[in-house]
């Protein structure tokens, strides 16, 4: 009995000294994160990562993605002032960056051509090219760039609507595509071809019908 008895207190002693051991290697709990600014959940989000393509949850904070993932791991991200914005099963895409800019090009074109961005109207285009023509009295031409084909459908805009605030001085604006110039009768004068479209390697040249103007 009484080594029936030093038996069973050893066992208890090594237990005692064993779970110590076992509390002390039990993981702390992560801490909570701080709360997100915006919190995007209920979603389609393609990540781009080939190891994780997919998430539900995206949580951003000062400007900063801090989370992706499901959306019961975004909830540790949402606080009081949390927006939290239900996209409804849409998706949603990393945002897309031009790969390149034309730094001297953009300069260039900020400084010495008129600014037509943005412009609702012809009339505020021809406003805009006034400006910028009294502005630069020494300007032998005047450039400018932003006018879109959506405000001025069809046939385009007129030669006339520039002829009646810089007639002796060649015009010509770039569309904000690049891909059309509207001119003013002296910037079409320098320009050789007749009334007929003008087929060439770098494009084309549209010239409207008699008495209908040009561009």
């Amino acid at each position: 009995m009484r080594r029936i008895a030093l038996l069973g207190a050893a066992v208890c002693l090594g237990a005692l000294l064993v779970l110590p051991t076992v509390a002390a290697a039990k993981p702390k709990p992560k801490p909570k994160p701080r709360p997100a600014t915006t919190v995007y959940r209920n979603g389609y989000v393609w990540t781009v990562d080939k190891s994780k393509p997919r998430a539900r949850a995206v949580a951003v904070r000062g400007g900063k993605i801090v989370f992706v993932g499901s959306d019961r791991r975004a909830k540790a991200y949402i606080g009081k002032k949390t927006k939290v914005v239900n996209l409804k099963g849409r998706m949603m895409l990393p945002g897309f960056v031009d790969s390149h800019m034309h730094a001297s090009m953009g300069s260039a074109e900020m400084v010495f051509m008129a600014q037509l961005w943005g412009l609702p109207t012809v009339e505020d285009y021809v406003d805009a090219v006034a400006d910028f023509a009294d502005a630069h009295p020494d300007f032998e031409v005047i450039r400018g760039i932003g006018w879109s084909n959506t405000v001025v459908p069809g046939i385009g805009p007129l030669k006339e609507d520039l002829d009646a605030v810089v007639p002796d001085r060649p015009v010509a604006l770039w569309s904000e595509d690049h891909h059309s110039l509207w001119v003013n009768s002296k910037a079409g004068a320098r320009v050789r071809g007749d009334h007929r479209r003008d087929p060439g390697p770098q494009g084309r040249r549209d010239r409207a019908r008699p008495g209908h103007g040009g561009h």
